[in-house]
């Protein structure tokens, strides 16, 4: 009875739509990553271990929910003067600020709704990218790849640390929608409503931030070339990507942008800048796959894209020439020589090889595994646009990789397709004729796809996480219950290095000057003039900009930076236990790893 129960429940699953079955795979497995969370006790909903991000986003929309104007995008608790523009986009704030409005609702108090919002966020989207991981390793690998892509999606998620309760930082959105984009294009039936969603999801990725800039240019590239090659079978489908990323960029610049400053060019946030890159783009490809004129033969067709192309390289070189400078040419040189530069996830494969090769071993080996497998695949016969889809963004990936670390963060999660996709074929041949020897082949090839494979691998020649009692004393400096000290003490102005500026805003009711953020240059320049600077020079820097509070951690990697560059300097006093007679520890808050100094004649 038992077995006939079991036969009739798989047999009844087995005919819902395969995209159901995918979705609750992603589902059952985001719940159980739900449960081992929980049962670490969500770690970092205490301790966000230096996700500066995740933090600054969540005061973002506590400031929201308090009453702060939606196209407000200033935090006015950190930075020099009126405080800090933020480059970030209420799209993602909005979401967040649902989930709390409606824990609210149900009688959740307001700590109880964020950590709610801090927990079903990031799970969400765990389950949300898994399903599009385990949709595009269907369409390439076959049903055996399911499983694969399953368990080695869940893995790469899992890494990036970007789906973890309290992450709220919005490249994991970024993450969902370059996967869903890729889903939707790679589906072999070609229905114009996919194409359509995906020039919406284009469009809300080079909303919510530019990381995403090269995964919107692969994606348009994608549709025209296929456009190009096929000709008026994809007109109509080409078209509604066109018209749906131009009119979605709109949408959300009106939604997100305000009036004051529709007419400022912003090459770091959505823009007119953007917005004008984008309506070239869009509406220029509706025309073109539209238009008789301009798609009846593939002669045409070239001519067409291609000017379209130079429309949009003329118009960014002529209307905004600045957006093609360095991203951080405004940051003062020596700030970025301190600062931006020493920042791990913005080091290039070139730095990374000269300092700490071991992390090419973590982030970068499965992605050129991944483009390996597929280059292979499309040499060969029987290869399909599906394929080439893939494999360009899985190729932007890679070289943005190579520029900065970070771009791992979208390679590891994207590699994880054509792995899968290359051990389903696998394991369906197996299947057909097994062989002992290509079934340990494949199981070392399995292994080797996950990255905490190649962790191991670093940390066992002892090179990698090398500095143990450094990292230690970095851990420590974030937990949330060492800044309770310093919110029972009376509001006031902060003076803290860069890394604590997060914290201190959203553990606190006080204001930093510093913070991780390449628009706070002035308020980062200030500390850096402070730490640096001699004594009388950091005094007068402190009592000129309202300072109340020096804060300092003795872990933070940051200490050794300024006080080597500032021989005798604040910083180099304050790491020698020497600090000046004009700063007073603060008796009442002197037991933790914090360090609380009052600033002689400031009472808040």
């Amino acid at each position: 009875m038992a077995f006939t129960s079991i036969t009739a429940e798989t047999t009844r699953l087995a005919r819902w739509p395969e995209w159901v079955r995918h979705l609750a795979l992603a589902s059952c497995i985001a719940c159980v990553m739900f449960a081992i969370h929980a049962f670490s006790g969500f770690p970092q909903l205490t301790d966000a271990r230096g996700d500066n991000d995740s933090l600054t986003r969540l005061v973002q929309v506590r400031d929201l929910l308090a009453g702060q104007a939606w196209f407000d995008l200033h935090q006015y608790r950190m930075g020099a003067g009126d405080g800090l523009l933020m480059h970030w986009s209420r799209l993602v704030d909005a979401p967040i600020a649902a989930i709390m409005l409606v824990s609210n609702a149900f009688g959740a108090g307001p700590e109880l709704a964020e950590t709610i919002a801090r927990i079903v966020w990031p799970m969400l989207l765990f389950g949300l990218g898994l399903f599009a991981i385990i949709r595009i390793a269907r369409m390439l690998g076959g049903e055996w790849a399911v499983f694969p892509a399953a368990t080695l999606g869940a893995a790469a998620l899992y890494f990036v640390n970007l789906f973890r309760p309290g992450s709220l930082d919005h490249h994991n959105l970024q993450i969902v929608l370059v996967l869903a984009v890729i889903a939707l294009l790679a589906d072999p039936a070609r229905r114009i409503g996919y194409y359509a969603i995906a020039g919406i999801a284009t469009a809300l990725m080079l909303a919510i931030g530019l990381e995403s800039l090269p995964y919107v240019a692969v994606a348009g590239a994608a549709v025209a070339v296929g456009f190009l090659f096929a000709g008026l079978p994809l007109s109509r489908q080409a078209a509604a990507f066109g018209l749906a990323f131009a009119g979605g960029t709109l949408a959300a610049f009106v939604a997100t942008v305000g009036v004051s400053r529709w007419g400022t060019a912003y090459c770091d946030t959505l823009s007119v800048v953007h917005l004008a890159i984008a309506s070239i783009a869009g509406f220029g490809l509706t025309a073109v796959a539209l238009v008789p004129a301009a798609n009846a033969s593939f002669s045409r067709r070239m001519v067409a894209l291609a000017a379209l192309g130079a429309g949009l390289a003329a118009t960014v070189v002529v209307a905004f020439p600045q957006c093609l400078a360095d991203p951080y040419a405004a940051v003062d040189p020596e700030l970025r020589a301190l600062w931006i530069d020493r920042v791990s996830e913005v080091r290039s494969v070139i730095v990374l090889a000269a300092g700490d090769w071991p992390k090419l071993l973590v982030y970068y080996v499965t992605p050129l595994m991944a483009l390996g497998f597929v280059t292979v695949r499309l040499a060969g016969p029987g290869r399909t646009a599906r394929e080439l889809t893939y494999a360009a963004f899985l190729a932007a990936a890679c070289l943005v990789s190579v520029w900065q670390l970070r771009g791992s963060m979208f390679a590891i999660p994207l590699a994880t397709v054509g792995l899968a996709a290359f051990i389903g074929r696998w394991r369906e041949s197996l299947d057909r004729d097994y062989s002992l020897s290509s079934s340990i082949a494949m199981l070392a090839v399995w292994l080797l796809s996950f990255n905490i494979v190649w962790g191991f691998a670093g940390h066992a020649v002892g090179l990698h996480f090398k500095d143990d009692a450094g990292s230690a004393r970095k851990a420590s400096c974030y937990p949330d219950a060492g800044y309770g000290r310093l919110a029972a003490l009376p509001k006031g102005t902060v003076l803290a290095v860069s890394d604590l500026g997060s914290p201190i805003l959203f553990n606190t009711h006080h204001r930093v000057l510093a913070g991780p953020y390449h628009r706070n240059v002035d308020g980062n320049m200030l500390a850096m003039r402070a730490f640096t600077g001699s004594a009388d020079a950091a005094e007068a820097i402190i009592r000129a900009n309202g300072v109340d509070y020096v804060v300092f951690c003795a872990g933070n990697p940051e200490n050794g930076v300024f006080a080597e560059h500032g021989p005798g300097g604040l910083m180099d006093g304050l790491v020698s236990s020497r600090a000046p007679d004009w700063l007073r520890p603060d008796a009442a808050t002197s037991a933790g790893p914090i360090d609380i100094y009052r600033v002689v004649g400031r009472e808040p």
